[in-house]
């Protein structure tokens, strides 16, 4: 059963506490937001009153996300909390509401659900494809080309 997978922006843009539903994170996002609204206590009063559920991904689905990014070419794009609530989504069928164009883009390209927040969000799908503009050799994931030592670079190819 699918159920809402908030990042940081939604957090950011106040879905949470402008909504009556329950919602979920991950710790890695809960660590990144804990400080909002902390005067006031509201991410406190929405576990308490059990609207934020903190629910830890599966490491298998993580891995599953890991490969999708790297596959992408949006390897060092997206950080732990990113990787997190996509896995977290993967696993619950779930919708993921987020304002990031490279973690829309990984959970598009896993046929997730996105429901940006204050954007359009991404309408095309895009791989990225890392290269040397030194010697035009094509790159996997690495942050200098072996060959001549040139520093990498990527370009979009949409996929969708």
């Amino acid at each position: 059963m699918g159920f809402d997978v908030l990042d940081a922006s939604a957090f950011y843009a106040g879905i949470p506490f402008a909504s009556s539903q329950k919602h979920h994170t991950t710790p890695q996002v809960f660590d990144e937001i804990r400080h909002i609204k902390a005067g006031y206590g509201g991410i406190e009063a929405l576990l308490d009153v059990g609207r934020l559920i903190v629910m830890e991904p599966p490491r298998d689905m993580v891995l599953r996300v890991q490969q999708t990014v790297k596959k992408a070419g949006e390897t060092g794009k997206l950080s732990d909390a990113d990787i997190s609530v996509i896995a977290l989504c993967a696993e619950h069928s779930g919708s993921l509401v987020s304002d990031d164009y490279a973690v829309s883009n990984i959970a598009k390209i896993m046929g997730l659900r996105v429901v940006p927040v204050m954007s359009a969000g991404t309408r095309r799908l895009k791989q990225w494809i890392r290269y040397c503009p030194s010697c035009k050799r094509k790159l996997q994931s690495e942050a200098r080309c072996s060959v001549c030592g040139g520093e990498a670079r990527r370009y979009p190819k949409f996929v969708g």
